[in-house]
């Protein structure tokens, strides 16, 4: 199974993905034009690495522009919506609350400088 908000395939018969608490598919999460595919990283264990709270951003395209920027620099993103949860998201288009962005904790410190860089420029 595969949960398609943390690109990462979930084994032992989960019925949701142990680090967001997301749903599971069947099939791994397609992009369109072949964008890659970051998968979260996982401890010596086998378990998914603890996400870090990175930011929060307004959710819709602001957002997703946000989580983008990150991920196609090589950090896998969670995307969280604290207030309302994900149907907030299904009913209204976007959660009216936005949603936090998190990356694994050991890549923390690249996605900070990768914000950081943007915001200058």
């Amino acid at each position: 199974m595969w949960c398609h908000n943390c690109n990462m395939e979930v084994l032992g018969g989960a019925n949701e993905c142990p680090v967001c608490e997301g749903m599971l598919f069947e099939e791994p999460p397609e992009y369109d034009e072949g964008g890659p595919v970051v998968p979260w990283p996982l401890l010596e264990d086998g378990e998914p690495e603890e996400g870090a709270f990175l930011i929060h951003v307004p959710a819709g395209i602001n957002g997703e522009i946000t989580a983008s920027l990150i991920e196609v620099n090589g950090v896998p993103v969670r995307r969280l919506f604290p207030v309302e949860g994900g149907f907030a998201a299904i009913y209204f288009g976007t959660p009216p609350a936005g949603m936090d962005i998190y990356v694994p904790e050991s890549a923390l410190a690249t996605a900070r400088e990768i914000l950081a860089a943007e915001i200058l420029e």
